[in-house]
């Protein structure tokens, strides 16, 4: 007999998955995609899969779509197609299970308070110039009000070769604005980074000294900050874990590696810090990079510098984040050793399964159906 609970979750899968169908651009791309290919398989493997996907989980299996499953260039075997977590489960059934979501999202999406925590618990993070809240400008101590005149020689007396201008409530890179040096001023097309500049932008800020990444991270893409992504998790036991890691690069001359703004990315070996694969890909699609297509990299060649002190570090800043237990980390490789970026909340399920492949392993034993039929959550999380 159907469960209660299962049968609510049925409900609000479908109308998500109706709403993603009908509103959602990046559902409508995937779901075009598969109409545009000429490489799909036969359209009864097509049926069976997406049927026996759905009966495993419980819910529709976007994913079949998301990481072009239908394609005659997938290899992989309906097993191996199970490990990949479809988004509902993921959002709604998992990540609930770990942590609450408004918590976490009031302590980590809001970069003033991330970085105040950040400095609190010892995590390295990125020197803040100031922030500006409500057209108020404060110092990195987020107390000293300060004018025109601190603001600017703030500025002037910055040594970094960019300047990073982020929206408090930013995400996927949206919003940010890079200054680049030029003299003794910062410019971001032809206009010079001052207080009125900054007074002149809605919203509130925060202000960050540019980052000079490592020499052989710079070696693959020197336009943009290239960042690791890195999954962490609390299990129930209090141990804490690092389950996935990409690295995340810009393209075509952009100056953000994030792949929901057009980045490629690769996933990285948890033991020696190489490469998954010998290409990169972006975060939908088919597409393969052997070569990084702006310097020529070759990826197979990809190796994270001091990697085993960058892996413990990770581990150490989520051990320090205690209200938190499943964490997206953006971090930056330095010559000094690392800096985080951000911890995520909402970490980008579709980023990570495309770079490691599929993340149930990390999360499940036994059968996904029992975490929503009566709950069982208990039995089935790790």
């Amino acid at each position: 007999m159907m469960s209660v609970g299962f049968l609510n979750h049925k409900i609000i899968d479908y109308i998500r998955l109706a709403y993603l169908f009908v509103k959602d651009k990046r559902t409508r791309e995937h779901v075009s995609r598969y109409i545009r290919s000429n490489n799909k398989k036969n359209i009864d493997i097509i049926r069976f899969e997406i049927r026996e996907l759905w009966k495993y989980w419980g819910v529709f299996p976007i994913q079949y779509y998301t990481h072009d499953f239908y394609s005659n260039s997938c290899l992989l075997k309906l097993d191996e197609m199970k490990a990949y977590m479809p988004s509902y489960y993921f959002y709604k059934i998992v990540y609930p299970y770990y942590d609450d979501i408004e918590k976490t999202t009031s302590m980590l999406e809001n970069k003033i308070y991330m970085k105040r925590l950040f400095e609190e618990v010892g995590i390295p993070t990125p020197m803040t110039l100031f922030t500006k809240l409500n057209n108020v400008f404060l110092l990195n101590d987020n107390v000293s009000v300060v004018g025109e005149t601190e603001i600017n020689l703030s500025i002037e007396d910055c040594s970094a070769k960019r300047i990073f201008i982020k929206p408090v409530g930013g995400r996927g890179g949206k919003g940010i604005i890079i200054a680049e040096k030029i003299g003794s001023g910062y410019f971001v097309e032809r206009n010079i980074i001052d207080y009125k500049f900054l007074l002149s932008l809605d919203g509130d800020y925060v202000v960050e000294e540019g980052i000079e990444q490592h020499a052989e991270i710079l070696k693959v893409y020197e336009q943009s900050v290239n960042t690791l992504r890195a999954v962490t998790l609390r299990k129930k036991n209090g141990q804490v874990e690092l389950l996935a890691v990409t690295l995340r690069m810009g393209i075509n001359g952009r100056k953000i590696d994030n792949s929901s703004s057009g980045g490629i990315l690769i996933g990285i070996d948890l033991v020696s810090g190489g490469p998954l694969k010998s290409y990169a890909t972006y975060e939908y699609g088919e597409e393969r990079f052997t070569h990084h297509p702006d310097s020529g990299f070759l990826f197979s060649e990809l190796n994270i510098p001091n990697w085993k002190n960058i892996k413990f570090g990770i581990i150490d800043s989520a051990r320090k984040l205690e209200n938190a237990n499943l964490i997206g980390w953006d971090v930056a490789i330095t010559n000094e050793g690392f800096l985080m970026i951000e911890a995520n909340t909402l970490l980008g399920l579709d980023h990570t399964q495309s770079g490691v492949g599929g993340l149930r392993d990390h999360f499940i034993v036994g059968e996904p159906l029992l975490a929503i039929c009566n709950g069982r959550r208990d039995e089935v999380f790790l």
